[in-house]
């Protein structure tokens, strides 16, 4: 799409998009970082919908089409939720191998400088950014009258879609993905859907149910791992945080020697 470093793998980019381990990029890579980007599933799970049925990202199906293939947008969501809670789940359990910080997609629009602060605090391995050209820049780029787009969105709003779902639908997310949802923030009263009131669903018998679906392990880096710890995404990225800023990580990265380090995109697992 003719972006600045798009399709670049190599060191003169810093940060990488990937899909993985939901799908293979093109290319492998080593990383030795990641940043968990999270979106309310009503939101993420549309997107898609409308990206695969008109082949674009910024197009939407009709009214009237949805309606028609509702049917399918049943079976979608099914499949779709699965992915979305496996996908969190590899990368956040067991304790991963890489530092890895999560960015929820709501917190990016309803508080920017806050949100940014934190991900340059893990990318550079300092505690406060208080008073750097880095919390400049950012201050630069947070501006209300700041464009912020590359492209013109569909929506691009927080919880625009619940419109969109059935009462059926919205019960079947909560049962197959509803610890995630908690663990996310996502779940209405849990103490982080209090940030930015993210609390899109209401925790009942459904959230019970999603227990089943929780792996008490899984195959990761080529290995059988037992999860044996759940964080909630505050408690995760404040863990991750305090390891980043340790002397010891950070003379690591100094020296390059025993440096975390994973491959991305690669087909062992």
């Amino acid at each position: 799409m003719g972006m600045r470093g798009e399709g670049k793998v190599n060191h003169k980019v810093w940060i990488i998009k990937s899909h993985y381990p939901e799908r293979y990029g093109f290319t492998k890579f080593d990383a030795n970082k990641c940043i968990l980007l999270v979106r309310n599933p009503m939101d993420a799970i549309i997107s898609l919908y409308n990206m695969v049925a008109t082949g674009t990202h910024n197009c939407s199906m009709s009214e009237d089409d949805h309606k028609e293939f509702n049917p399918y947008f049943d079976m979608f969501i099914s499949q779709e939720i699965s992915v979305w809670r496996d996908f969190h789940s590899y990368w956040m359990d067991p304790d991963p191998m890489i530092p890895t910080f999560i960015v929820r997609y709501e917190d990016l629009l309803s508080d920017p400088k806050e949100t940014l602060m934190s991900l340059f605090s893990f990318l550079l391995n300092e505690k406060s950014l208080t008073g750097t050209l880095i919390e400049a820049l950012i201050d630069k780029h947070t501006k209300k009258d700041e464009k912020k787009e590359v492209y013109k969105p569909r929506v691009g709003k927080i919880n625009a879609n619940k419109k969109k779902y059935t009462k059926s639908q919205i019960s079947q997310i909560k049962q197959l993905s509803g610890q995630m949802l908690r663990r996310m923030g996502y779940i209405k009263g849990s103490k982080t859907s209090l940030k930015n009131n993210t609390g899109f669903y209401s925790d009942d018998d459904d959230v019970a149910l999603s227990h089943g679906y929780e792996c008490d392990s899984l195959v990761k880096y080529g290995k059988l791992q037992q999860v044996n710890m759940r964080y909630r995404y505050d408690e995760y990225n404040q863990k991750t945080l305090e390891d980043v800023c340790k002397e010891s990580y950070r003379d690591s990265v100094k020296h390059l020697d025993d440096l975390p380090s994973v491959e991305v995109n690669y087909n062992g697992d």
